[in-house]
């Protein structure tokens, strides 16, 4: 594990990714926790208009009006929250593709995990000693977003639960491995980390373009709604997706100890 905390502590970039990244998730989440769209009801113009002489029909009215505006909030609280919770699921799923097409998958395409293979005389040790930093950091920013989310959350008009808490952080810190594996099978693969990170955008364009079909690739949102709901219903394309993540740690390795990097 020395030479990737030799690694990341030289590198400024590396370094900057680690800071800034949940910083920017935070914020962005904030954002999307509070874009509450409600569009244009008319209820308001309704009343502006309305003389004094037709106070008996405004009020009529507005009961017309206050039906679909409420169902209107609703729809777009749900909206926000929902967006809310894939913008950290996200975020902490491109933070550590980014970390490891820098770290594991850089060492691959420059050709210095030969050295280190070299040196440890057994390719899956180096696989963990890559990979473990990785896994640390993964739950460390897990819990800074969880910590960040029940701070700001109550100012949105969420209720902060214990149950949604630790969902949140199991399903952060599970988004998080998969970035590390998906970009360690691809890196392996390809031995170029520019394509592993490449990777992990396709696979977010395809999770927010693509409907449910994108939960195939990233289950977490759908895993998430599962442990919010105490375990009442998933849907079949996200336990397909959470069956791929499964055997993600052990494609990962074996893609790693048939790597030729000489």
């Amino acid at each position: 594990m020395r030479y990737a905390a030799l690694e990341i502590g030289s590198s400024r970039s590396v370094i900057l990714v680690m800071v800034l990244a949940p910083a920017i998730v935070l914020y962005t989440a904030w954002h999307a926790f509070l874009g509450l769209d409600l569009g244009d009801l008319g209820g308001a113009e309704f009343m502006k208009t309305a003389q004094k002489n037709e106070v008996g029909e405004v009020v009529s009215s507005f009961e017309k009006v206050l039906e679909p505006f409420l169902s209107e909030v609703l729809r777009a609280q749900i909206k926000a929250f929902e967006n809310g919770i894939k913008t950290f699921l996200v975020g902490s799923f491109l933070t550590l593709s980014t970390l490891t097409s820098m770290t594991f998958c850089r060492a691959i395409t420059e050709g210095s995990i030969i050295n280190e293979i070299g040196l440890l005389r057994e390719r899956r040790r180096v696989f963990f000693e890559r990979v473990i930093p990785l896994f640390i950091y993964a739950g460390f920013m897990s819990t800074l977003l969880s910590a960040g989310a029940m701070i700001f959350l109550p100012f949105t008009g969420v209720e902060v639960t214990k149950r949604l808490l630790g969902a949140l952080l199991i399903t952060t810190f599970l988004a998080s491995l998969w970035g590390i594996f998906l970009s360690a099978i691809v890196g392996s693969l390809l031995r170029d980390n520019v394509y592993s990170l490449l990777s992990a955008f396709f696979v977010v364009g395809i999770f927010l373009f693509a409907g449910n079909y994108g939960e195939l690739l990233f289950p977490f949102a759908g895993a998430f709604e599962f442990l919010l709901s105490g375990g009442q219903s998933m849907e079949l394309v996200v336990i397909f997706g959470l069956s791929i993540f499964a055997v993600s740690p052990l494609a990962a390795l074996k893609a790693f100890e048939r790597g030729d990097y000489y």
